[in-house]
């Protein structure tokens, strides 16, 4: 007979997601409004994922994400985006990006908005970095934040001058990348609890939110010590009370008795000649 199949953890498994990305352009300084949101490529996510042990304890916190690979697919800027890129990097306006947060295989719950100066975007060569912050399973963005690599975005906005013309650039080489990217998971915040408590002598209920990780406090505040003074410092009390019982009792003694107690280590009486 064949030996059973021995047990281990449970078998990885990869899944692959696309994440619509659309842009726009404008909302610069001088106030003039964006461009309305055009699709300008895709996201794609590789992520391996671990399923929860039947054995685990606690309740299950789904899958345990692991990032397999990121890739970033920016079309081509078409003609009329190439016009909308330069004129936004002219007036100081940004290039903005907005990410689907969950994939286009499931349910739609609305996008993640980044955005960066354009003129930085022109410094770099459109060289830029994209970090993504994913929920625990891996599966729904949170938030992103959009840069332009290589390039100190700040001195650039501040000087407001530069060559913020594609010029002769073929399609390839007018669109955004290289793209490099990061990823980052959140972490779930400790939940408030609703807390009443009735004051004592007081007839009016209080109430207060605590996090959930204040139990340890609570803990402490019901482990407080009542005792009185007296019972706390006892001892200290025994003490001075001895002492004072001491000095009282030398204070009342007769002078014969103390000249008793001084001399009562001398010799015998002195015999007369």
């Amino acid at each position: 007979p064949r030996p059973p199949p021995a047990s281990g953890p449970p078998a990885a498994k990869t899944r692959e997601s696309a994440y619509a990305m659309q842009h726009s352009f404008g909302g610069g300084d001088n106030g003039e409004p964006a461009s309305d949101w055009v699709d300008c490529g895709v996201l794609r996510t590789r992520v391996g994922e671990r399923e929860a042990s039947s054995r685990s304890r606690g309740p299950a916190r789904g899958a345990n994400a692991n990032f397999k690979g990121v890739k970033v697919d920016f079309e081509a800027l078409g003609e009329e985006a190439r016009k909308n890129m330069e004129a936004a990097a002219r007036a100081g306006g940004y290039y903005r990006l907005r990410i689907a947060a969950s994939p286009q295989d499931g349910p739609s719950t609305g996008f993640v908005v980044t955005s960066v100066r354009a003129s930085c975007l022109f410094a770099s060569n459109f060289r830029n970095h994209l970090t993504l912050h994913f929920d625990e399973s891996g599966l729904h963005l949170l938030s992103a934040d959009h840069v332009a690599a290589g390039v100190d975005c700040d001195a650039i906005a501040m000087a407001g001058t530069g060559d913020f013309d594609f010029g002769t650039k073929s399609a390839g080489e007018a669109s955004m990348g290289p793209t490099t990217t990061s990823v980052k998971f959140s972490k779930t915040a400790p939940a408030l609890t609703y807390v009443q408590r009735r004051r004592r002598g007081d007839d009016e209920e209080g109430a207060e939110l605590r996090y959930e990780d204040d139990e340890d406090v609570a803990e402490e505040e019901a482990k407080k010590d009542e005792r009185t003074w007296l019972q706390k410092n006892w001892m200290l009390c025994l003490a001075g009370g001895m002492m004072f019982m001491n000095l009282l009792g030398s204070a009342l003694e007769s002078p014969r008795q103390q000249q008793r107690r001084g001399g009562g280590g001398g010799g015998g009486a002195a015999v007369a000649r």
